[in-house]
């Protein structure tokens, strides 16, 4: 169980700092807060896709 929050920390924390600068550099936005709303978001994106998972079992 512990090993399974790790590795989705790890995920949300990769994707978002990916997304974070990524996004700057194509639509000439402000790093930081992109930065911090894409961690928001895919954290969001991934409470929703955690919660799906348990209501199937």
């Amino acid at each position: 169980m512990r090993g399974n929050r790790l590795l989705a920390g790890d995920a949300i924390g990769v994707a978002s700092i990916f997304t974070g600068v990524a996004l700057p550099v194509l639509l000439d936005l402000p790093t930081g807060a992109v930065i911090a709303w894409s961690m928001a978001l895919v954290a969001l994106f991934d409470g929703f896709l955690i919660s799906v998972r348990r209501m199937s079992h």
